[in-house]
């Protein structure tokens, strides 16, 4: 099952990628929870950085068109669950 641009009907993932559920590791939870607050903030914007690059991936796949300022613009539309 591919996630469709609801504007162009194409597909968000290249159409050999497989959807990916994850779910909370509570052993890792656990862990995570003994770190100082700023290792957690640390790897917390490592992770915030992956996703972005991700997002950004799809709309650049979704929008091949699109300008670097479109696409910082969908980004932005879409942090703010616009």
């Amino acid at each position: 099952m591919n996630v469709m641009n609801h504007n162009t009907k194409q597909p968000l993932v290249p159409h050999r990628a497989q959807p990916c559920i994850e779910v909370v590791d509570w052993d890792i939870a656990e862990l995570l929870q003994h770190l100082p607050g700023e290792e957690r903030m640390r790897r917390g914007g490592a992770l915030g950085d992956g996703i972005r690059r991700v997002v950004a991936q799809q709309i650049r796949l979704a929008h091949p068109e699109w300008t670097q300022e479109q696409l910082l613009q969908e980004m932005l539309r879409r942090a703010s669950h616009g």
